[in-house]
């Protein structure tokens, strides 16, 4: 059945409301809207550095984690490399955002993004801290020229007081802390 086979290919989630864009050109209908919708896998030529995926909420929410997962079983080299997530904390002043940052150990980006994890065997996953809430955009960021295409086979943004569909992804481990 080909509804059956094209399920293994993407993971899909209720994600929260966002405007997604990306500077990626993607394959046919393999687009980063019909991802995030839940609609199918994004498919995306060969990654250069400084290429991105921005997701953006109407209005900052509480993130509590994320995953991100590169490849599929059709497409196994498909993965994104050198690749970190950031977040966009709504934080107005420049001593919050440095104390955030300070309290995260994480890394300034450009733009007032906060780097918070990076792809890891295909995979980012992870917590966003409570210090860095409430959030205005998530950001993947590619750091070097890919060889290869890129497929995006599964993207969530859960948390408390979302809604309560968000819910933290079923897998087999925990994401690691950011």
């Amino acid at each position: 059945d080909k509804d059956f086979e094209k399920q293994n290919l993407f993971q899909a989630h209720s994600n929260p409301p966002a405007e997604v864009s990306s500077s990626m050109k993607h394959y046919q209908e393999h687009s980063l809207d019909r991802l995030y919708k839940g609609d199918d896998f994004m498919w995306a030529l060969s990654p250069v550095q400084g290429d991105y995926i921005l997701i953006s909420f109407p209005q900052p929410i509480h993130i509590s984690g994320y995953v991100f997962r590169s490849g599929n079983s059709k497409a196994t080299g498909d993965k994104f490399y050198n690749t970190t997530v950031e977040v966009l904390p709504s934080h107005t002043t420049a001593e919050d955002k440095l104390l955030a940052a300070s309290l995260t150990k994480s890394k300034h980006s450009d733009s007032s993004f906060i780097v918070i994890g990076e792809f890891n065997n295909g995979v980012a996953a992870g917590e966003i801290r409570e210090a860095l809430q409430p959030i205005s955009a998530l950001r993947l960021v590619v750091h070097s020229d890919s060889d290869v295409w890129a497929l995006l086979s599964e993207s969530q943004a859960y948390g408390r007081g979302v809604t309560s569909e968000y819910a933290p992804p079923s897998w087999p481990h925990s994401p690691a802390k950011a």
